[in-house]
């Protein structure tokens, strides 16, 4: 035993043989007794049922036994365990060997055998079968990682359509709509709420809110960013909740599930308050448009309220000279009088009149201030 590593000599294995030779039988207890706990039975359906109540961790099978051979029991027990089976044999020709492999043997011993060399094909078969399954448990491992890993990219996937179909999304409830898809592209059963100025919209797969559901959004609303109750998952943020009324049994899912959650609350509170500038921004062009239309219109109003003016100033101081002049018969004023008020009045009226040659400037100045101020170059129109 000295020339084995600890890691190479069996550490206390089950091992089931299943042998009617009483002489073979001592031999396996010399053989293995030891190393490992060992159960011989004489009859394959006696080991059969000994290995279904209670599993070995490998089979020694002789081939000659009463009732049914070594090789249908080994067939039966491959339909229970993949549990390394060595045939020990007197048996030694090439046809016994090829039916033992057949059967699903997996290793081979002509009795009488020398029993180092049976416990050292016991070690072998026995690292075999753990290596086997360090194996399995590596690739259950990897595949569970690569699933992860495909789970992630499809979940970024229907995180990233999110986005992309929000970024336009010109009112409340549409984000809701969108929110409450993409919670049903991830498995969910969820209310979601968006939270506005003056408002709220829900969305639910049922449609129309009731009030039990509204009164819950409501005061989930309260329970801080993430809120897990058992299977209930609540995320929060400023604009947004998310309720899922049940997140898969699998914790690893679970745990997925909810960091892909608070992105998708946190970018749809994001879109929710672009909604609100977006809004914000329409109120004011629709503010500013109807403040410039007044100006527009009362500026227009002056500058024609000043063109009349212009006109019936003008008119009246033709009418003054006019006038002055048919009253000199009248008052017998001798010719020079006349011509001396008359060069008056008309030199007075004409540096009026000139006064009224600056309404060009004026036109020009009032045209520009109506081109910026048309409704045509306004900001916007009223939604």
């Amino acid at each position: 035993m000295d020339d084995f590593t600890e890691d190479e000599q069996v550490q206390r294995a089950r091992i089931l043989a299943v042998e009617d030779d009483r002489v073979i039988q001592e031999m396996l207890r010399f053989s293995l007794d030891e190393e490992c706990d060992l159960d011989i039975r004489e009859s394959a359906e006696d080991g059969l049922a000994a290995f279904e109540l209670t599993p070995s961790d490998l089979v020694l099978m002789d081939i000659g036994l009463p009732g049914v051979d070594g090789y249908q029991a080994c067939q039966e027990l491959r339909l229970l365990s993949d549990v390394p089976v060595i045939f020990v044999s007197g048996r030694e020709n090439l046809e016994d060997r090829l039916r033992a492999f057949d059967a699903g043997g997996n290793d081979f011993i002509v009795k009488p055998f020398d029993p180092p060399i049976l416990l050292r094909k016991v070690q072998l078969a026995l690292q075999q079968r753990k290596e086997k399954a360090q194996l399995s448990v590596e690739k259950d491992s990897l595949q569970r990682t690569a699933m992860g890993f495909l789970t992630d990219v499809a979940q970024s996937r229907v995180l990233l359509d999110f986005l992309r179909n929000s970024m336009d999304c010109e009112d409340y409830e549409a984000l809701a709509k969108n929110l409450l898809v993409t919670t049903a592209d991830y498995g969910l059963d969820c209310q979601v709420c968006i939270r506005f100025p003056g408002g709220r919209a829900i969305a639910t797969p049922s449609g129309r809110p009731s009030a039990l559901e509204e009164s819950v959004l409501e005061q989930t609303s309260t329970l801080g960013r993430v809120f897990r109750f058992r299977q209930r998952l609540v995320v929060n943020f400023d604009r947004v909740t998310i309720l899922v009324n049940a997140l898969p049994e699998d914790p690893v899912d679970a745990g997925r599930i909810q960091d892909n959650l608070v992105i998708l609350a946190e970018g749809a509170d994001a879109i929710a308050e672009t909604i609100g500038m977006r809004k914000e921004s329409a109120q004011r062009a629709q503010t500013i448009q109807f403040a410039s239309k007044e100006a527009y219109a009362a500026i227009e109003a002056l500058r024609d309220a000043y063109q009349r003016q212009q006109g019936e100033t003008q008119t009246l101081l033709r009418g003054l000279t006019d006038g002055v002049e048919n009253t000199y018969y009248a008052l017998g004023l001798s010719e020079s009088q006349e011509e001396r008020i008359s060069n008056t009045v008309r030199g007075h009226a004409e540096e009026i009149l000139k006064l009224f040659e600056l309404s060009d400037e004026f036109d020009r100045q009032f045209a520009a201030i109506l081109a910026s101020l048309a409704p045509e170059r306004s900001l916007g129109s009223p939604s």
